[in-house]
């Protein structure tokens, strides 16, 4: 009997595998229409930073996994800040933040990169996400003057940034830079990045017939404009030329510098004095004319970088020789820090009459030759793709122990390296991988500082556009990432996981509560199946069809 049983299913099989044959299973199709397009993974070439690169590809394996027809695009870095800073036309990118003390109040991450009033065309939110909780909550912790309480507002944001992921932590790695302890000493170390910020350039002493410090970075300047700087490497050269009437301190903390002091009247008034005997580099006197003239003319000319640090700001009023008042439309937390320590002060007598002049109708496009300012460090020249040459202003209040100044050009961080085993540089000016400072510790020169890094590196979503305008998209996205990965074969286990881009060494600000985002491909997978997208016989990944569409796109108008 049971052998008979085992026959009749054999037979059974047969027949239907038979049927098969002459009746094929029609495969399951979908329209041409729903499937989501190509997905570029945006990000520099190895040469520049081969760890960028590396997670790029990481990234594309792992988006494929799902379905997601992803692909790796490498670019000159210059084409991409142009691509993705100036017009937003990208789908993904991979970009640094690199851990500037003015970064430490959480205002930059918060407001600054991810409200919806600054993800225009130009504005600085490069994903373009907008969501009416999120903007509420940054503009309440800009607002709130307890500190106790500002940080509960912050902490929330950093939530609501978790849920919605318009881009996604990939790692807040350790950071490493050397200097040659052969020709400098005595560098005063910042914050964040410890040896190649101001207070270090301007302390580093020189020990030997070499008197101009010279740093090594793989990327040229971009402007010498100080209204239209968009790099971190513009602002760290031009800051060194320009001043400001206060500056980031290397323990993350407001120092008086163009103004002698500041005084915090109430809530919507700072009254600030000006440094006695201070002078442009062309030898005429700094004027509280030329404070309220550079605010007022930042803010008129809608200079892209400052407009959320201006935002706030009501009026400049001259009090007399020596005092300005700034008045505030509302009570504005981070304006000692981010508004006075980040807008250069920039002389009257040559911007003013700039557009008749130089027969300009926009100052934000003007090339600035020859920059003049009143800072530490007056212009030299600037060879393009090669270097920029500073010299010490020795009339200035705070002069440099060295000559000079010089950033020098590479095109790449294995180059810059080679540079400076070669002794050609003093300094690192780019932060370095493990692989790297085994290699110049046998140099027996560098010194290699230690470093708290507050910045990061993480993948933008282009909110703009489906389909990263739906969250349930960009969460399974970054779900299916491999974080521990870029951690352990790309980092060398040196750095932290993080979800939030306010990161652990930033102890007051950071969320404790936030975990790393989950990785997990199979879940991922589930999330996308149940807001109703589909998937072909061969795997490929398709919109919701209108009848189970089940997305949550966060995008509404932006705000003018």
């Amino acid at each position: 009997m049971k052998s008979l049983k085992l026959m009749f299913v054999a037979v059974t099989a047969i027949v239907f595998l038979l049927l098969g044959l002459i009746w094929p299973v029609e495969a399951k199709t979908l329209p041409k229409e729903r499937r989501i397009e190509k997905i570029s993974v945006l990000t520099t070439t190895a040469a520049y930073d081969l760890v960028r690169y590396e997670m790029g590809r990481t990234i594309v394996e792992a988006w494929k996994k799902l379905g997601v027809n992803a692909s790796l695009e490498a670019i000159d870095y210059k084409a991409g800040i142009q691509r993705t800073l100036r017009s937003k036309r990208f789908d993904t990118f991979i970009i640094h933040w690199g851990a500037k003390p003015e970064r430490i109040d959480p205002d930059i991450f918060l407001y600054h990169a991810l409200h919806s009033s600054n993800s225009g065309e130009t504005g600085w939110n490069i994903t373009g996400f907008q969501n009416p909780e999120y903007d509420e909550l940054v503009e309440a912790q800009r607002k709130e003057m307890d500190i106790q309480k500002r940080q509960k507002l912050v902490w929330k944001a950093q939530e609501v940034y978790f849920e919605h992921q318009p881009h996604n932590i990939l790692i807040n790695e350790d950071l490493f830079f050397a200097y040659n302890k052969k020709t400098f000493k005595d560098p005063i170390l910042a914050v964040g990045n410890p040896i190649t910020n101001f207070w270090s350039d301007i302390s580093f002493t020189p020990i030997t017939e070499q008197k101009y410090l010279r740093q090594g970075y793989p990327a040229d300047l971009k402007v010498s404009n100080p209204l239209a700087l968009a790099t971190l490497e513009g602002h760290y050269v031009m800051r060194h030329v320009y001043d400001s009437l206060i500056r980031i301190g290397w323990d993350g903390e407001p120092k008086p510098w163009a103004a002698e002091s500041f005084k915090i009247v109430d809530n919507v008034t700072v009254d600030i004095t000006l440094r006695d005997g201070m002078k442009w580099h062309d030898g005429k006197p700094v004027t509280v004319e030329d404070v309220k003239f550079s605010f007022d003319y930042l803010k008129e000319w809608k200079a892209a970088y400052y407009l959320s640090f201006l935002e706030p700001l009501d009026s400049v009023e001259i009090l007399d020789s020596k005092r300005v008042r700034f008045r505030l439309k509302y009570p504005f937390a981070p304006f000692i820090l981010n508004t006075l320590g980040q807008i250069y002060l920039i002389p009257r007598h040559i911007w003013a009459n700039l557009t008749d002049r130089e027969a300009i109708k926009d100052p934000n496009f003007y090339e600035n030759p020859h920059p003049i300012g009143s800072g530490p460090f007056k212009w030299g020249y600037w060879k393009k793709g090669e270097m920029v040459k500073l010299d010490a202003f020795r009339e200035h209040f705070h002069p440099p122990k060295a000559d000079g100044f010089m950033f020098v050009v590479y095109g790449s961080k294995d180059a810059m390296v080679g540079g400076f085993e070669k002794g050609e540089i003093d300094v690192t000016g780019f932060y370095l991988r493990p692989y790297h400072v085994r290699r110049l510790e046998q140099t027996g020169f560098a010194e290699f500082p230690p470093s708290a890094n507050f910045g990061f590196y993480n993948i933008h979503y282009n909110c703009r556009k489906p389909p990263f305008n739906d969250m349930i998209f960009r969460r399974a996205l970054s779900m299916a990432i491999s974080h521990k990965e870029i951690l352990e074969t790309i980092f060398e286990g040196k750095g932290v996981l993080t979800g939030t881009m306010i990161c652990p060494p930033n102890k007051f600000w950071h969320n404790p509560n936030i975990p790393p985002f989950p990785e997990d491909s199979v879940k991922a997978r589930e999330t996308l199946k149940r807001a109703g997208y589909e998937w072909d016989d061969e795997g490929n990944i398709y919109y919701p069809a209108p009848e189970n569409d089940r997305r949550k796109i966060d995008i509404f108008p932006v705000k003018k």
